[in-house]
């Protein structure tokens, strides 16, 4: 899309490579914004900090540790080759969080539909897109992501201070969330298409795991050895088992969670139940129990539906988008929905917000 050229200042001999842009690609039919990315920086060790823009998409060529300080924009792609991650180690500290409508990027090196494309990039999936090891830094903090294209999506070995939040993880070959040995809030994402765990556990303890939705997956959420872990407000579609509870521990506790095309004797197996129930429609459902607000949008994708169009998170093909919109005036508290479903007003007096009471969920943008 960039033309390039060679250009010599006849002034002092000094010659530029000068990229530009022609007009109608910010208009005519074009998907552009700015910035506009120019070009991709290859990344490999050693690197152990840095600060990751948009203007540029940064490819991950081989595994990288990072044991200070990587902090990663708002609207920025990296792309990983095949069996790569991004280890975050001894100390060391990811900042990843993106905005609303503006999120971070991690897919594999051959998506093109991100970023700047690859050349001759490898085929296949990364590793773990993010690896944040037992001694890295409690402030770590990954929010409005998009990560897809991996083996794991991330995986969590330490207690964080800031919740697992407002992140979109998709087309993992194993686990989209994988935490072990910590205690790690996760709030408000939305995993999709793992072909083995939405979110695994393995000895999590003293956490909650409130307004996720989790599609297509094989177990929504498996946990092994579970010690006061929560399930919230959350919905499970499409899957061989909601979630399964085994091994010794203080146990999960599951309530106000919706289920639906899961069988009822798999929807919640070895676990405490408190008020969940089945659903015969994930699409946009009002009921006694609150709003879900999974719309297929006319076009067989998941999405958020309401009123307002706000954000498309497409990672991947084009044909796979989930196509984000903002909910009805139906509000939650922060991390545990209210019996009733009518507007409330924040524990801090912050007014209602609009958000929806079971599962992913994005505030109104018509205000």
């Amino acid at each position: 899309m960039a033309e390039k050229r060679l250009l010599k200042d006849p002034s002092t001999g000094t010659a530029y490579l000068v990229e530009s842009l022609r007009l109608w690609y910010f208009f005519d039919k074009a998907a552009a914004c700015y910035p506009v990315v120019w070009d991709y920086q290859t990344i490999h060790e050693p690197i152990s900090s840095g600060r990751w823009e948009p203007r540029y998409t940064y490819w991950v060529s081989s595994t990288i540790y990072i044991e200070s300080t990587l902090t990663i924009c708002p609207g920025t792609t990296v792309k990983l080759n095949p069996y790569t991650s991004i280890d975050i180690v001894t100390g060391g500290k990811i900042l990843a969080k993106g905005h609303p409508y503006n999120y971070i990027t991690f897919t594999k090196a051959e998506d093109d539909n991100c970023g700047e494309p690859i050349v001759n990039a490898p085929p296949g999936h990364s590793d773990t897109a993010i690896d944040i090891a037992s001694d890295a830094s409690w402030s770590c903090a990954i929010q409005y992501c998009k990560i897809a294209h991996a083996n794991t999506g991330l995986r969590v070995r330490r207690s964080l201070a800031a919740p697992i939040a407002h992140n979109i993880v998709r087309d993992t070959c194993t686990y989209g969330l994988r935490l072990e040995n910590c205690t790690t809030d996760c709030h408000n994402n939305l995993i999709a298409n793992s072909g083995g765990y939405g979110i695994y556990c393995s000895y999590l303890s003293y956490s909650d795991l409130t307004n996720n939705t989790i599609d297509n997956c094989s177990y929504g959420i498996l946990s092994y050895a579970a010690s006061n872990v929560n399930a919230y407000d959350s919905l499970f579609t499409n899957a061989y088992y909601g979630v399964y509870s085994y091994g010794d521990g203080g146990g999960m506790y599951v309530d106000h969670c919706a289920f639906f095309n899961i069988p009822p004797e798999d929807q919640i197996v070895g676990a405490d139940e408190g008020d969940n129930i089945s659903i015969d429609d994930p699409y946009d459902h009002d009921s006694t129990f609150g709003d879900y607000y999974l719309s297929d949008y006319g076009v067989g994708v998941l999405g958020n539906a309401g009123h307002t169009q706000a954000s498309d998170a497409a990672v991947g093909l084009a044909s796979e988008v989930f196509t984000l919109r903002a909910p009805d005036e139906v509000a939650v508290s922060e991390y545990k929905a209210p019996v009733t479903w009518s507007k409330i007003t924040y524990k801090d007096g912050t007014p209602d917000e609009g958000l929806v009471a079971i599962g992913y969920h994005h505030s109104r943008t018509d205000r």
